[in-house]
């Protein structure tokens, strides 16, 4: 059974049955991101430690905006997003995951040819009609077609994402 369920929360890149546990009968292969094997290996390690929690996909967001907003920006999803946001020349890359009605949004920094432990930015939001965007090097958290985001920058200093106030 365990096996079953850590399967499962590596579903967005392995496919697999899930036994109605999240709505999703199945995940669509189609429908799975196309994380490159260092990106599989550091999701792999977040959510073989953080139990309950699965790849966010982009069936779990309900905002009617969202094929609007795919139409004007080919290519986006809504719960993961690749671009440097440190300013090392890396391409970083930030997930949503969700547990229940929970989403998390985890930032990995590109280091050589693997990434940084994960950053939980947030364990307790509720994304279901947001999404994630990425504007110059600024993280972007919020609704489609909103000034109101929650707004993470990286800090040199604190070797981290920090939210803006």
């Amino acid at each position: 059974m365990e096996m079953q369920i850590h399967q499962y929360l590596v579903g967005a890149i392995f496919p697999v049955q899930d036994g109605g546990k999240s709505g999703n009968s199945a995940i669509d292969p189609s429908s799975a991101y196309r994380f490159n094997p260092a990106q599989k290996e550091a999701i792999q390690s977040l959510l073989s430690k953080a139990n309950g929690w699965r790849i966010a996909l982009p069936s779990d967001n309900h905002n009617s905006d969202l094929e609007q907003f795919q139409k004007e920006n080919p290519g986006y999803t809504p719960y993961y997003v690749e671009s440097d946001l440190t300013g090392d020349g890396k391409k970083d890359f930030v997930i949503a995951v969700i547990h229940g009605k929970y989403f998390g949004i985890v930032f990995f920094r590109a280091e050589g040819d693997h990434y940084s432990a994960p950053q939980w930015l947030t364990r307790d939001g509720e994304l279901s009609d947001d999404g994630i965007f990425v504007k110059e090097r600024e993280l972007w958290v919020g609704p489609f077609y909103s000034d109101f985001l929650d707004v993470y920058v990286w800090s040199a200093k604190a070797k981290k994402l920090v939210r803006q106030l």
